[in-house]
């Protein structure tokens, strides 16, 4: 599973290395890397798995989550 959501993870961010890592019973670690001006930043977090929403509905809630939580404050801090 973590494959499948790091392949769609990775469609949509082609500018960024999208890592998913099985922690537990529907939880996954994702580990994001960004690279700018040759530095690369990391951020990761956990995702419980929804087992009640289809996959894409999870990497829709994932995307929110990168979207908001990383790509937003990186790009508002000036960076």
């Amino acid at each position: 599973m973590e494959l499948e959501i790091e392949e769609k993870l990775q469609l949509k961010y082609k500018n960024l290395i999208v890592e998913v890592n099985y922690k537990d019973i529907r939880k996954y670690e994702i580990l994001i890397k960004l690279e700018y001006k040759g530095v690369t930043y990391e951020s990761k977090f956990e995702y419980l798995y929804n087992a009640k929403l289809t996959l894409d509905a999870n990497i829709s809630i994932i995307e929110n989550i990168i979207d908001s939580k990383i790509i937003l404050p990186f790009y508002k801090k000036g960076e």
